[in-house]
């Protein structure tokens, strides 16, 4: 499984809905694979059928 980032939806601002905050550059925050050429927090860390990973996000964009 890999898991790439080109935005995140931000808060609902004083003039209404919430807003798409594009990211800096599109960037891989989690991929299980090993043997790729870099590594992530989940690098390694098999999935099998139906499975769930829980990959933090918070501080990558900030």
């Amino acid at each position: 499984m890999a898991v790439d980032v080109s935005g995140w939806i931000g808060g609902a601002s004083s003039a209404g809905g919430a807003t798409f905050l594009p990211a800096p550059a599109p960037t891989r925050i989690c991929d299980t694979r090993s043997n790729v050429g870099y590594t992530t927090e989940c690098t390694g860390k098999a999935l099998g059928p139906g499975g769930s990973l829980q990959v933090d996000v918070v501080g990558w964009f900030s």
